[in-house]
C-alpha cells in the first residue's frame, strides 16, 4: 500500500548502473549524522549561498552524503560516503547533485501544511 501520493523514490544512473534515491526519516537522520561528520551544522538549513561559501572539498563531501543517504534505503551496499565516492567521478556530480537535491525536497513537507492553523492532512477518524 502506498503511503504518499508524492513521488518519493527518483531514478539515478551512475556508472552506466540504475540506482533509485528516497529520502525516508531514517535518510534524514543519517544525513544529520553526516553533517556532523563533515563538519556542517545540521540544523542550519544551509542555503545555496552558504553552500557555496563552502570550501570545495567540503561541498564535494556534502553532495556525496547526501547522495550515499538517499542510495541507503534501496542499495545498502552503501554504508559509507566512500562507497559512494568510489562510483561518482567529479565530471558527475554537476548532473547528480539536482536529482539528489530534487529527490530530497520530495521527501520535505510542503511549507502549507507544516505552517500553525493548517489542519492536519487526516484526523485519527478518517484514516480508521
Amino acid at each position: 500500500m502506498e503511503t504518499s501520493p508524492i513521488k518519493t523514490d527518483f531514478p539515478i544512473t551512475i556508472g552506466g548502473n540504475e540506482y533509485s534515491l528516497t529520502f525516508p526519516l531514517q535518510a534524514l537522520w543519517d544525513l544529520q549524522d553526516e553533517a556532523a561528520q563533515i563538519g556542517i551544522d545540521p540544523g542550519s538549513g544551509m542555503s545555496e549561498e552558504q553552500m557555496e561559501a563552502l570550501p570545495a572539498r567540503k561541498q564535494m563531501e556534502w553532495a556525496i552524503a547526501m547522495l550515499r543517504v538517499g542510495l541507503s534505503t534501496h542499495h545498502p551496499q552503501f554504508k559509507t560516503s566512500r562507497d559512494v565516492a568510489r562510483i561518482v567521478f567529479f565530471r558527475d556530480l554537476e548532473r547528480v547533485t539536482p536529482i539528489v537535491v530534487q529527490a530530497f525536497n520530495a521527501s520535505m513537507p510542503d511549507k502549507a501544511t507544516t505552517e500553525p492553523g493548517i489542519a492536519p492532512l487526516a484526523t485519527t477518524s478518517q484514516v480508521n
